[in-house]
């Protein structure tokens, strides 16, 4: 019964992935399309992070904006119950 059990093993082992319907392994590819799939995918992955940076610029700008408005707040509301000016 061991011996069965190992060479199911074996058999699975020796299977090799299968790819989906229309992919290609890299290994398969002619130099040159191999060239053009690496470049279309690292402009692809340079408009997504061009895209991330975008949004991170607009979150820091709005953080910015929301700090600044509560230092304002902060200074008036100083300024009206002391009575007094800020030296800020």
């Amino acid at each position: 019964m061991k011996k069965q059990r190992n060479m199911f093993q074996a058999k699975e082992q020796d299977k090799s992935p299968e790819n989906a319907p229309g992919e290609m392994k890299i290994s398969d590819l002619p130099y040159r399309q191999f060239r053009i799939m690496i470049m279309k995918m690292l402009t692809m992955s340079r408009t997504a992070m061009h895209e991330q940076s975008k949004n991170l610029n607009k979150e820091k700008i709005v953080l910015n904006i929301k700090n600044l408005g509560t230092k304002v707040y902060n200074n008036l509301i100083k300024k009206f119950t002391r009575g007094g000016s800020t030296a800020d």
